[in-house]
C-alpha cells in the first residue's frame, strides 16, 4: 500500500509514487475583495488584468482608494501620463497604481491615444499566449517576466502609442536579463506557431 508523497498544487495534491490526487480546497485570504475560494496564480489572467487596465476596460482601483480624492486635487496641473506619474511620485501615498496610468488619464485630462482596442487586446493576448507556451515549454522556469516588461516589449514591437501609459525602462540588466531569455526560448521553437502570433510580428492596420 502506497504511504504517498504528496506534490501540492493549486487545488489538489497528488500522489508521486502512486499518481493519485485528491482535490484541496482553501478558502483565499489574501485580498479581502477577491472570490472565496482560492482559485491558484494564474499568470495569463495577470497578464490580462495588466492588459484591461491599458486599454481601459477596466474600473481601476475600488472608490474608497485615497488616489482618487489626491488626483482630483492635483486636476489643475495634470495634463499627461508623464504628469500624472509625476504628481503620484510626489504624493507620498503607499500605493500609487502605476498601472492604471490610462484610467487616471481618461478621468482627470483631455489625453487619449487613438486605437483599435478589440484589434489591440487580441494581438497582445496572442503576443502573451505564443510566449507563455514557449516558456512552459522550452524554459527552465526558474522565473517568469515582469508583466509591466512584457507590455511595454510588445508594444515596442509594433510601435503603439500606447506606451506612453507606461512608466519608462530603468533597469538595463533586468531588461538585458529579459531578453536573453526571450531570446533562448524563442529559438527552441522559431516558426512551428502561426506568424500571426509570434513575437517580431506587428500589428496589422485596421
Amino acid at each position: 500500500m502506497c504511504t504517498h508523497e504528496w506534490l501540492q498544487t493549486s487545488y489538489s495534491k497528488v500522489c508521486c509514487v502512486c499518481g493519485v490526487e485528491k482535490r484541496v480546497l482553501r478558502v483565499d485570504t489574501f485580498s479581502l475583495n477577491s472570490a472565496p475560494l482560492d482559485r491558484g496564480y494564474n499568470r495569463r489572467q495577470r497578464f490580462k488584468v495588466k492588459l484591461d487596465k491599458l486599454l481601459g476596460l477596466h474600473s481601476g482601483p475600488t472608490s474608497t482608494d485615497p488616489v482618487w480624492t489626491y488626483l482630483q486635487s492635483q486636476k489643475s496641473i495634470i495634463t499627461t501620463p508623464a504628469s500624472v506619474r509625476y504628481v503620484l511620485r510626489m504624493s507620498g501615498l503607499k500605493n500609487k497604481h502605476y498601472d492604471c496610468m490610462r484610467i487616471f488619464c481618461d478621468a482627470f485630462t483631455q489625453f487619449a491615444v487613438p486605437h483599435n482596442q478589440l484589434a489591440t487586446y487580441k494581438y497582445l493576448m496572442d503576443m502573451f499566449d505564443s510566449l507563455f507556451m514557449l516558456w512552459n515549454t522550452y524554459s527552465d522556469r526558474k522565473g517568469f517576466f515582469s508583466y509591466a516588461w512584457l507590455l511595454r516589449y510588445f508594444l515596442t514591437s509594433i510601435n503603439s502609442s500606447l506606451l506612453m501609459y507606461l512608466k519608462p525602462q530603468t533597469c538595463k540588466s533586468r531588461h538585458s536579463k529579459y531578453l536573453t531569455k526571450l531570446a533562448f526560448i524563442q529559438s527552441r521553437r522559431k516558426g512551428e506557431i502561426p506568424d500571426y502570433v509570434m513575437l517580431d510580428s506587428h500589428l496589422p492596420n485596421v
